[in-house]
Order: structure tokens, then C-alpha cells, then sequence
């Protein structure tokens, strides 16, 4: 009698002390699986392949819009706009731009006639190839502004307003005031849309409420696991002293009884 009380005390023993070393493991990985993944390890890079570096003069305003001017012919020599997807090439004297595709590079560019190259800047995608197709030749290079950029497509084409202004033929002084009622037109456009937004009042909007909410629980959930292990733990120790202290004290009543 008093042997299989041992051995049932031990069973017990053995079996709360298992859950509890796979509840331990279980909360390990979950713990684990919160972490966000580690970022992975700097790739090396070896600047003199993947690097290109070009010394440029930067030009003043002025310059720019002398630039913007002959962009759509009557400057010397060839204009270039580079898009994220292409390169639109035009020669003296032409009116339409030749495409060449970033794979026609080098063997198209590098039989433009002398000259400076006037390049419109979109997307530096493909710029390093284009630079490099054109060699030592002179270049004045602008980035184009947002203003002039087609807003559905940014990287890929001009404004139609800007389209538009480059095919009438102007002088100078005209277009120049122009192109400063155009930039005005798009900055009062841009402004307009951030001033009409209707801003939050008191600094507190629903997002807030749940970003905060979605905060609460996450810590509710991570904190209850531990918690409810821990319970499960006590519970089942508590069980376990509880068999013990009936079975010493059936021994003793046994043992008065036959005694």
C-alpha cells in the first residue's frame, strides 16, 4: 500500500516537472518568433566596379533656365533626357527625339557629333551607362524639378504644361517669365493640396486610438503567456504537495490503525 503511494507521488513528480520543461521550451520559441528578423550582414562592395563618381559643375538658376530655354532645340549640340526607362535623344537641327534604350548606349552615343551635351536629368537608373557612353565630351547637366515632371509618371516624362511651353518658339525674356508663372501655378497646386487636407483637431486621431489599442493588446498577449504558464506550473506543484501531504497522512492512519 504504502510502496504504490510512492511510486504514484513520483509519477506525479515526474510528469508536472515534464510540462513544466516544455512549457518553458514553448515559451522560448514564441519569444523567439517575436523578434523581428535580424538584418542581414553588409554585403561588401567594391567601389571601383560599382561606384561612379563624375565631377560636375553645378549651374545657377539662371543657367538652368537658359538650359530649359534651347531644351527643345537652338542650343549647340545634342540634348539628352535621361528617363528611368530610355534616354530621349536630340540632334542639332531636329525637332523629334530619337529613343535609345540603355542597351544602345554606347554603341549611339558615342558617335554624337562634338559639342556640349545639354542632359535632362529624371532617374539616375541608368546614369553611370550614359556617362560613361559619353567620355570626355563637355556636359551641362540639370536635374529636373517636380514642377516640370509629368506627376502620373515622374521618372518617365515631361509635364504637359512644360510640353507645351517647349513648342512655342519664345525668346528668352518670354519664356522665362513663362516658366516662373509655370513654377508658380504648380507650387500654389501643391500647396493647395496640403492646405485643403483638414488637419486633426486636439492632435488625436483614430489611427492614434488604434495603434495604441493594437500596443495594448500586443502587450496583454505577450505578458498573459508567462502568466498563464506560471499558473499552470503553480497549479500543478500545488496538486502534487497536495498528493503528497494525503498520502504521508494515510501512512500515519495506517500505520495507528495497525499498530
Amino acid at each position: 500500500m504504502n510502496g504504490w503511494r510512492i511510486e504514484a507521488t513520483v509519477l506525479t513528480d515526474l510528469t508536472a516537472s515534464m510540462f513544466a520543461a516544455c512549457f518553458i521550451v514553448l515559451l522560448i520559441f514564441l519569444q523567439l518568433a517575436q523578434r523581428p528578423d535580424r538584418p542581414t550582414a553588409p554585403q561588401s562592395i567594391e567601389t571601383t566596379r560599382e561606384l561612379v563618381t563624375t565631377r560636375q559643375r553645378v549651374l545657377s538658376p539662371a543657367e538652368m533656365v537658359d538650359l530649359l530655354h534651347v531644351h527643345g532645340g537652338g542650343g549647340d549640340g545634342a540634348g539628352i533626357d535621361l528617363f528611368a526607362d530610355r534616354a530621349d535623344l536630340r540632334l542639332p537641327g531636329e525637332t523629334a527625339p530619337a529613343t535609345v534604350a540603355p542597351a544602345a548606349f554606347s554603341a549611339t552615343l558615342a558617335g554624337l557629333p562634338a559639342g556640349p551635351v545639354r542632359l535632362y536629368v529624371f532617374s539616375n537608373d541608368h546614369y553611370a551607362a550614359l556617362r560613361g557612353a559619353l567620355g570626355a565630351r563637355p556636359v551641362l547637366e540639370m536635374s529636373v524639378p517636380d514642377a516640370l515632371r509629368d506627376a502620373a509618371r515622374p521618372m518617365r516624362a515631361w509635364s504637359a504644361e512644360f510640353q507645351a511651353l517647349d513648342a512655342e518658339p519664345l525668346d528668352a525674356a518670354s519664356f522665362r517669365r513663362r516658366l516662373a508663372a509655370l513654377l508658380a501655378a504648380a507650387g500654389e497646386r501643391a500647396g493647395g493640396g496640403r492646405a485643403g487636407a483638414e488637419e486633426p483637431r486636439g492632435g488625436f486621431v483614430a489611427s492614434d486610438l488604434v495603434a495604441r489599442l493594437g500596443s495594448l493588446l500586443s502587450f496583454l498577449a505577450s505578458a498573459a503567456v508567462p502568466l498563464a504558464g506560471f499558473a499552470a506550473v503553480a497549479w500543478i506543484e500545488r496538486r502534487r504537495w497536495a498528493a503528497i501531504r494525503t498520502a504521508v497522512t494515510s501512512d500515519t492512519e495506517w500505520s495507528r490503525n495497525r499498530f
